[in-house]
């Protein structure tokens, strides 16, 4: 909502509701557009489907789209004389085994997904044009970023969706038959999971 204070604040709807192409290059790699998005009387089923065929478009469900900002880098292409890395999400996404490349996990069935459906679950929304079935993908994008916001439901957010996803994979190496963890001298019990 415009008259919302928290419009003015991070990213806006109509920036990912106004791209038309990603590219997975990064650097905000999409081509964006400043057409009017019409807004529509609820009761008015052609202007609802002309509302959502502007806000709607498929680059919305592609990772290019998250990964036009979430991939980024300092390079000649910006003036600067070597190329630096920055975040890549997309990247990291992609050979994980999440994006599909099981080879990195040591779990033993890993589930694909995409940056939507891990970062933009169903959330409950029984009055919004968008709602299917009662709910809509939510937009918190819950995952990291707390530094940016007081918001507590934000937190209980983030700390909801961490708290059954976060792993941390530790090496194990085996001494005379018996696993140990690096920094220990002792035997330990290692499992996968």
């Amino acid at each position: 909502m415009p008259a919302d204070a928290t419009a003015a604040v991070g990213i806006p709807c109509r920036l990912c509701h106004g791209v038309t192409e990603a590219r997975s290059d990064g650097n905000g790699s999409y081509t964006w557009s400043a057409a009017p998005i019409p807004l529509p009387d609820p009761a008015v089923p052609a202007q609802v489907e002309a509302h959502r065929a502007r806000v709607a478009t498929d680059v919305l469900r592609s990772a290019a789209l998250c990964g036009s900002c979430h991939r980024s880098f300092a390079g000649p292409e910006i003036g600067s004389p070597h190329h630096f890395n920055g975040i890549d999400d997309l990247g990291a996404f992609g050979t994980s085994a999440f994006g599909g490349a099981g080879g990195e996990s040591l779990d033993d069935d890993p589930t694909p997904s995409t940056c939507r459906g891990c970062h933009m679950p169903r959330a409950a929304a029984s009055h919004d044009m968008a709602a299917e079935d009662g709910s809509i993908a939510s937009h918190r994008f819950a995952g990291a970023h707390l530094g940016l916001t007081t918001s507590q439901a934000q937190h209980d957010a983030v700390r909801a969706r961490l708290a059954d996803t976060v792993r941390i994979d530790i090496p194990v190496g085996t001494v005379d038959g018996q696993p140990r963890i690096p920094w220990t001298a002792r035997p330990c019990a290692a499992a996968r999971g």
